[in-house]
């Protein structure tokens, strides 16, 4: 029995690429410095691009079960405006949507990414490691024996 390793995707738009996997976001090739909520906010509307998120939802799936108020949705939805060189007067990647949310609205690319870990035969062999992160976010390693291990995925538990 073979198991893939399947990677988080790439998503390009506009002069943006954004490594869904390694939270690293990229603006002409060059890092843009975003910290763990912005991110997580912007990850949230970019996999669900042209859809209206509601800030319940961003509130769920950025915070999970820790109590927050929707000025804080808010508060990263101003950063992440700054660092994509949004105005007042133009929306090119996130628009409010009146009394229900937010909605990523340019064009996303997914970029097909290689696989980063291994294709394995059979799981007896393979001991797989989990590093925890802050709130239940755990990266997966696959150790098989010697003392390399390769990356296999990241996982957020709240997606």
């Amino acid at each position: 029995m073979a198991y893939e390793v399947r990677t988080p995707p790439i998503y390009e738009f506009g002069p943006f690429r954004l490594d869904a996997g390694r939270h690293i976001l990229r603006k002409d090739g060059k890092r843009v410095r975003l910290s763990r909520r912005p991110m997580e906010v912007l990850l949230v509307l970019v996999e669900r691009a042209r859809e209206v998120v509601t800030t319940s939802e961003l509130m769920y799936e950025v915070w999970g079960d820790t109590a927050v108020v929707k000025n804080n949705v808010t508060q990263q939805i101003h950063v992440l405006r700054n660092e994509l060189d949004e105005t007042p007067e133009t929306n090119k990647y996130i628009e409010t949507v009146p009394r229900d949310g937010y909605k990523f609205v340019a064009k996303v690319k997914t970029v097909p990414t290689p696989n980063r870990g291994p294709n394995v035969e059979g799981a007896r062999d393979i001991a797989g490691v989990r590093a925890g992160g802050k709130d239940g976010d755990s990266i997966v390693l696959l150790c098989d024996g010697d003392p390399s291990c390769r990356f296999a995925g990241y996982r957020n538990p709240r997606r």
